[in-house]
């Protein structure tokens, strides 16, 4: 538009009047003419505006009836108007208040040269946030994602929410935000004063535009997938816990099975019935046979009673040996022992285990022969759990800081290996999302304003947000591209 014969036509910079705050509405008609079709056809404006070289006196504002709110005629203090004079080329200007809307806008304005190279005015188009905000709405990830705008000095210019627009809102206390001001690009999770929470959020700047973006995300709705297979790696450890306990038990009952022998064979010895009442019949020798046999089946009672005791998981039977030689009480007592360590040693797993402690181990060394083999079965299945998780937890831990992050190779099967899968394809994603930001950002800052990202690399929501940067850069190239038509249309 800055090419056009009526827009570099300033020869009514004269009749500019301090009253009517610029030139009469029947001065300068083409040149009305020419912002009213930029604005009727490109509804993003609200106005168009042309101030002198110098200082910035306003020439033109159309509608006119803006032009006669104006409370100043003079716009050199003006950002849009600096960066187009500086720049000598198009500039997008920070967000300021509207003398003529009353509200936030940003500018895009670009130098007016005359046939010798010098600038002769300034040419420039307000855009409402609103717009800027419908766009933003439209950039959603999920439930909770969603993508804003600032500008260079760290206002918002577009954000979902539409109470950050209504007036000049600082998001410099947001850290992504001054990350990339910073000429930063990266991936982290950061405490958003706008949320009031963590999120997991992507910045970057946009070109030499000074502007920035940041898509965003809550930490619960990005990781839910991920936190759902660990919440399935917990449950089965326990489950393989529990498993191990009846295992356990199984294990008591399977050596009861001896001492139930021993007893018959003691009971077939003892006339066949360890219930049978042995009477003293008599003072003499078989009297006294007699009683030697009622003591032995009293004991093989006793024995057995206890043995069931332990074959129900009564651990709590207290078993004394009549003496130094009695080898099956003083096995059974040893027996009782050893399960009571071994239960103990399997509670300290399970609520460690319960409460998150994976790194927890049996004492192996406590315990010999098959109780031995039961701990290290235990402590086996937990370090097959923790290596994928530990692998899973450092990955989710370096997204969350914006690390860089190298493929995994998986080496593991079943559900492990499908975690390991999962994470490799979030960072799949993350640096495709990247990787088309910094061409898009690149090929802005090269002037190459026609560079569209490559959208069939992305899918679902990382998809909708590289669509949305190029039908932003569409929105904001369309007019000037009209512009381009309508010149060539004059020259002819």
């Amino acid at each position: 538009a800055t090419k056009i014969p009526a827009v570099r036509d300033v020869s009514s910079i004269p009749q500019i009047r301090d009253d009517l705050k610029g030139v009469p509405q029947d001065v300068d008609i083409p040149k009305r003419d020419i912002m009213d079709y930029i604005i009727h056809n490109y509804g993003d404006f609200a106005y168009m505006e042309q101030v002198t070289s110098d200082v910035g006196n306003n020439i033109v504002l159309q509608p006119y009836e803006y032009q006669l709110d104006l409370t100043q005629l003079d716009f050199g203090h003006r950002d849009w108007f600096k960066g187009a004079m500086s720049k000598m080329d198009a500039h997008i200007s920070e967000v300021y208040i509207s003398s003529s809307l009353g509200k936030p806008v940003v500018a895009i304005s670009h130098p007016v040269l005359d046939d010798n190279g010098t600038p002769s005015a300034v040419l420039m188009g307000a855009l409402t946030l609103d717009s800027l905000n419908e766009l933003s709405k439209s950039l959603t990830i999920g439930e909770t994602g969603k993508a804003y705008l600032v500008d260079q000095l760290g206002a918002v210019a577009a954000h979902p929410n539409g109470e950050y627009t209504d007036d000049i809102y600082s998001a410099l206390d947001v850290p992504m935000v001054v990350k990339a001001m910073a000429g930063e690009t990266g991936v982290g999770q950061f405490y958003d004063p706008l949320e009031g929470k963590e999120m997991l959020a992507a910045y970057m700047p946009i070109g030499d535009t000074g502007w920035s973006m940041i898509v965003e995300q809550a930490p619960e709705e990005a990781f839910a997938p991920i936190k759902k297979t660990m919440t399935m790696i917990i449950i089965a450890a326990v489950i393989l816990l529990i498993i191990a306990s009846l295992i356990s038990l199984w294990v008591a009952g399977y050596i009861s099975k001896p001492i139930k022998n021993l007893k018959l064979a003691s009971d077939k010895l003892a006339a066949g019935d360890v219930d049978v009442e042995l009477n003293k019949a008599s003072n003499d020798e078989i009297g006294d046979l007699t009683a030697s046999f009622r003591v032995m089946a009293d004991n093989i009672k006793k024995q057995s009673n206890a043995a069931e005791r332990i074959v129900q998981g009564d651990l709590s039977i207290e078993v004394e040996p009549r003496s130094d030689k009695d080898v099956l009480g003083i096995s059974m007592k040893s027996v009782v022992a050893t399960l009571r360590e071994l239960v103990n040693e399997t509670k300290v797993l399970t609520e460690a285990s319960s409460n998150g402690d994976l790194n927890t181990r049996g004492n192996a060394d406590a315990f010999q022969g098959g109780f031995r083999d039961i701990v290290d079965g235990i402590n086996n299945t937990l370090d097959g759990i923790t290596a994928p998780l530990n692998i899973t937890l450092s990955y989710i831990k370096k997204i969350a800081n914006g690390e860089e992050l190298d493929a995994i190779e998986n080496t593991f099967e079943g559900e492990y290996s499908v975690l390991i899968d999962n994470l490799n394809m979030v960072r799949e994603s993350l640096y495709t999302l990247l990787d088309e930001g910094f061409k898009l950002t690149g090929a802005a800052a090269n002037g190459n304003l026609s560079y569209r990202a490559d959208v069939s690399k992305l899918k679902g929501e990382y998809a909708k947000i590289v669509d949305g940067i190029n039908e932003t850069l569409d929105s904001v190239t369309a007019p000037i591209q009209e512009a381009a038509i309508v010149q060539n249309l004059k020259f002819h």
